[in-house]
């Protein structure tokens, strides 16, 4: 049999039901102790005081004395002898024997104490103190008593009122705390349809931090920041892809131009030559993605400028060419460079102007090794249009129909990830420029490097 409440509300409430439970028996028996000091004392004062207004009324005889105001014959009272026999006592008390003894009254040495007697006859419940009184032929004892019915009946009621406020509290508070875990749930219930209902596309947005609390703000902040810190991976991951997708992408299409051409082709020798270059853009797609696979751990060798674009040159000549266009790329200075920084970042933009290229024209590239590189593409062409300048470099922005958009933006995440940057100098239309700016590796730090 299973006690324990399933729910995280269940448990609070259950919890707060204990607690209150125990505080309250534990403060009824306090009570309890309390009401039964104060019925205690209240009993011993009013004892006190009737004890001392009956001894001022027996005269010397033993005698109370007569009705009057004050009468001490109206309350329980009587008056024994040395000899233990009652001399005199109240209406209520004529036949009743002595209520304490003169023994046990004498051995309280001046300090009276309260006794409880249940009567038979007539019926009444009494507290009774004595003390002792001189008379003529010696020292008597007065007795004097009060009803305590009156007394105990205040007594049951200030319990009960105890125990029915605890058991009301109790409900109350667990009402309270039903109510307060409920409304706090709510605000966890919303959050959690939130999470349900994101995507990948919309982690970024995160989740609405409640306002009014303070404790669940603080967890839906972190939940926040780690969304952000899984969409930042998300984002990082899909880019990988996207680099991956668009560096094959160019050697496919080339390719397949390759292809298409030795199926034109004829004479034998041509042929050859066709198929020859099919299999070099074959062993180039092969490298590309040995390279990806490398790319995580191991990292590129740097090398020198010229001999880095020395290796490019025939295969983004092959790129232009299959686009209709002319390519002239020039290198001023020296240095040595990552082929695979280089690679990743200028064929995007080389990409994009065959794309954008009026065909038949000339693609310049130019390459300047100084304190950092610099890689500019020129293309003659339509431009950029006006409503994509502001967005040029976002991810799947694109003034093509059916393009992903990915190129450039992907050019600029890698070199600024390297510290360097990618912008437009010049959006067209007429001359579009593009500029790449990369480190350079200082010649006693190179790895690896070639002559």
């Amino acid at each position: 049999m299973r006690l324990r409440p399933g729910s995280l509300r269940g448990r609070l409430v259950a919890a707060s039901l204990l607690a209150t439970a125990i505080f309250s028996v534990a403060f009824a028996a306090f009570a309890t102790w309390r009401a039964d000091s104060l019925e205690d004392r209240a009993l011993t004062s009013a004892l006190q005081v009737r004890l001392s207004v009956v001894r001022e009324g027996v005269g010397p005889d033993g005698h109370l004395a007569p009705s009057g105001s004050g009468n001490p014959r109206a309350a329980y009272a009587q008056v024994i002898g040395p000899d233990g026999k009652v001399i005199d006592a109240s209406s209520s008390l004529q036949r009743v024997p002595a209520l304490i003894s003169a023994s046990t009254v004498l051995q309280e040495d001046g300090h009276p104490t309260a006794h409880g007697l249940n009567l038979s006859d007539p019926d009444i419940d009494l507290a009774v103190m004595g003390a002792p009184v001189r008379l003529g032929d010696g020292t008597g004892v007065v007795v004097v008593g009060v009803e305590t019915q009156g007394f105990l009946s205040a007594r049951r009621e200030v319990i009960v009122l105890v125990v029915v406020g605890l058991i009301g509290t109790t409900l109350l508070v667990g009402a309270i705390t039903w109510l307060l875990t409920g409304r706090a749930l709510k605000v966890v219930g919303r959050l959690t349809t939130q999470a349900e209902r994101l995507s990948a596309r919309d982690a970024s947005r995160g989740l609405t931090s409640p306002p009014h609390d303070k404790e669940l703000a603080q967890l839906t902040d972190a939940l926040n920041r780690m969304l952000a810190r899984l969409n930042e991976h998300y984002a990082r991951n899909l880019a990988a892809a996207a680099e991956t997708t668009h560096r094959l992408r160019t050697p496919l299409a080339t390719l397949r131009a390759e292809a298409e051409l030795a199926l034109g082709e004829t004479d034998p020798e041509q042929l050859r030559l066709a198929l020859a270059a099919v299999v070099a853009d074959a062993d180039r797609l092969s490298t590309i993605v040995n390279r990806l696979l490398a790319a995580g751990s191991t990292g590129l060798p740097s090398e020198r400028l010229d001999v880095v674009v020395a290796e490019l040159q025939e295969t983004w000549q092959r790129s232009a060419r299959a686009g209709g266009l002319g390519l002239e790329i020039r290198v001023q200075g020296d240095g040595w460079v990552d082929p695979h920084l280089l690679r990743a970042v200028v064929e995007p933009l080389l990409e994009n102007a065959v794309e954008h290229a009026t065909p038949g024209s000339l693609i310049s590239v130019l390459i300047e090794a100084g304190d950092q590189l610099t890689a500019t593409v020129d293309n003659d062409g339509r431009g950029v249009p006006a409503d994509l300048v502001p967005h040029l470099f976002e991810p799947w922005a694109s003034g093509t129909p059916g393009r992903s958009g990915l190129g450039l933006w992907l050019a600029r995440e890698t070199a600024r990830e390297a510290g360097g940057d990618v912008t437009c100098g010049l959006p067209g239309p007429g001359r579009t420029r593009f500029v790449a700016l990369l480190p350079t590796i200082a010649a006693n730090d190179h790895v690896g490097a070639r002559a």
